[in-house]
């Protein structure tokens, strides 16, 4: 019988200490009457039981009123019966608490009480075990306070770019990014023509990819990097995007039957170029320019008086055989016209098509 009264003493003892610390936080607080007056209606109106769950919200209420060690205490008190960071932790039946990150605001009252080293390992265990925002923010703080103290950092990152090639020609009206960051401490921030990247935590070395759109023409983008004490690096990129097909040109008379020759130019190389469905051959001269010859043995009906260029990058220039320029071998005499379109014979050899007079 004396034993059951003693588990029983000791558990109303507890009961006791429990109720009494709830009621001790209604104690006079802070210096401040109207604050501590706020503070002690909210602390009025938790129902405190003990547990861990009511010690971290009490945490939270002492936090929000910059009493550091009383929540520091209560943190702890919370991660002695649950140690855990997790979102919805079950309190009892099913009632449960939507975050549930002792780790994590042990971190911050650490850090807010300038325990810098202490405040690092809370944080980097809490974002082990889930990612959240306010923890990498206290824990980048905590990251550049450290750094600052130790004064060894004094340059900005590297950026170390893939592709594309600087001073490059491209394609398209978009291009692809490609780079890694890297800082003997840590990389705290990207840009991209001004446009901030997403960072979920500050790290020492950062890959990223990012699309960047092109106006026809010469194009600058311009990538920014910011290491967590400040240090900032710029590197920039020339690029030329090229939007238009060759540029192609016929010498003049074009004899068919015979030989089409010509030159074609694009800053990007030409690829190809066809007269119908029939390419041409290609030559590479000076100064980037490309000559190109394609033989008609017979006017026919297979022949098309169309071309097409296209350069390395895809773009195409398309069009007809400049007809005004084209002389013919041959002329049958028998042809008949229609719309006032007469044949006159000039000699044996020569024949001349008039049109509406001319």
């Amino acid at each position: 019988m004396s034993r059951r009264i003693t588990k029983a003493g000791s558990a109303l003892l507890v009961c006791v200490i429990l109720m009494a610390a709830g009621c001790a936080s209604n104690r006079q607080l802070l210096p401040d009457p109207v604050r501590n007056d706020a503070l002690n209606q909210e602390l009025s109106r938790q129902r405190f039981g003990g547990r861990w769950w009511d010690l971290y919200e009490r945490a939270a209420i002492y936090q929000k009123y910059g009493l550091w060690e009383l929540a520091e205490q209560d943190i702890r008190a919370a991660m002695a019966l649950r140690p855990e960071d997790q979102r919805w932790a079950r309190t009892y039946g099913l009632h449960f608490i939507p975050e549930y990150f002792p780790n994590r605001e042990l971190g911050v009252v650490l850090l807010e009480q300038d325990r810098v080293d202490e405040a690092v390992l809370h944080l980097e265990q809490s974002m082990g075990a889930l990612y959240t925002a306010r923890a990498a923010h206290y824990l980048d703080n905590a990251y550049a306070i450290r750094i600052a103290r130790a004064g060894s950092d004094v340059t900005g990152p590297t950026i170390q770019l893939s592709s594309p090639a600087n001073g490059g020609t491209v394609g398209g009206t978009h291009v692809e990014i490609r780079a890694t960051v890297r800082d003997d401490s840590y990389v705290a921030g990207l840009k991209v023509n001004g446009e901030a990247l997403p960072l979920l935590v500050a790290a020492q070395e950062v890959p990223f990819e990012r699309s960047v759109a092109l106006g026809p023409g010469e194009n600058s983008i311009e990538i920014e990097a910011t290491d967590i004490v400040g240090n900032r690096s710029v590197e920039r990129i020339s690029l030329v995007r090229d939007s238009d097909g060759p540029a192609v040109s016929f010498n003049s008379p074009l004899v068919l039957p015979g030989t089409i020759r010509g030159v074609a130019f694009d800053p990007s190389a030409v690829e190809a170029l066809f007269i119908g469905e029939a390419p041409a051959t290609l030559r590479e001269g000076p100064n980037g320019e490309t000559t190109f010859e394609f033989t008609v043995a017979e006017m026919n009906d297979g022949f098309t008086p169309e071309f097409r260029c296209v350069d390395k990058l895809g773009n195409a220039t398309t069009g007809l055989l400049p007809l005004d320029a084209v002389r013919t071998q041959a002329f049958n005499r028998e042809t008949s016209f229609a719309s006032a379109t007469s044949v006159v014979t000039l000699n044996d050899k020569i024949a001349a098509v008039y049109k509406d007079g001319e």
